[in-house]
């Protein structure tokens, strides 16, 4: 069974979140075939240091499945995260509860 955490991103996670970022988007630059140095800011090009300002200045949050860090969100504001336990299936409409609010 897989163990899901959403947990609260600390300035140590800063390559993590960069590296996820990173990933994400790489496909999209290779798509629209631009570079980091044509585009030092563009999302795909995401630094640690960038990161790093992201966790001090905003609410980020990172989602780990098995020990595995595969994913981050990041808002100004507090924001509720609801995840389906099946998703994609959609054969349940039991909704994963942590017991907290994210």
């Amino acid at each position: 069974m897989e163990k899901i955490e959403i947990i609260n991103a600390k300035i140590e996670d800063g390559k993590t979140i960069s590296k996820i970022i990173r990933e994400s988007f790489k496909r999209q630059s290779e798509i629209l075939n631009i570079s980091e140095s044509e585009y030092p800011h563009y999302v795909a090009f995401e630094t640690e240091d960038r990161a790093k300002l992201r966790i001090i200045n905003t609410e980020v949050k990172i989602l780990i499945v098995d020990s595995v860090p595969i994913g981050t969100i990041g808002s100004s504001e507090k924001v509720k995260l609801v995840i389906l336990k099946d998703w994609p299936s959609y054969q349940t409409t039991e909704v994963m509860n942590t017991g907290n609010y994210y």
